[in-house]
């Protein structure tokens, strides 16, 4: 344990910091309390997937942020049936936005289908509920 505290404070003063990762911050760890405050010294953050509704949010702020007016309806459609993670979601919003632009057209549920039927680089599965083809 003595080898391990050593270690740690080597780490932080010959590199300037370090980075770790565990299913506990450092102050829950069964170790010494001296181990577990080095540990705990610096940024302690708790990382955890996003919420359909969290995701949702993060494409509405998106969308204002480029400025970008979209129907209210165009953001759930997307969440119903595209891929949810918030990298393919954003890219999604990048085509969709291209497209719109390149059309001279306001983001819609319509344009949204047109650009989802066209083809994407991605596989886009059927709607959540109903399991059916894209409407």
């Amino acid at each position: 344990m003595l080898r391990l505290l050593s270690l740690a404070a080597l780490v932080v003063v010959a590199a300037g910091g370090w980075t770790g990762a565990g299913a506990e911050p450092p102050a829950r760890l069964p170790v010494r309390p001296e181990l577990a405050t080095r540990l705990g010294w610096g940024l302690v953050l708790q990382l955890r997937p996003l919420s359909d509704d969290d995701a949702a949010e993060a494409l509405r702020r998106s969308l204002a942020e480029r400025g970008v007016a979209a129907s209210a309806d165009l953001v759930p459609w997307l969440m119903a049936r595209a891929p949810r993670d918030l990298g393919t979601l954003r890219a999604l919003l990048d085509a969709l936005d291209a497209h719109a632009l390149a059309r001279q057209r306001p983001l819609s549920l319509a344009l949204a289908r047109e650009l989802l039927q066209s083809g994407l680089p991605f596989e886009v599965p059927a709607a959540r509920e109903g399991g059916g083809p894209l409407p």
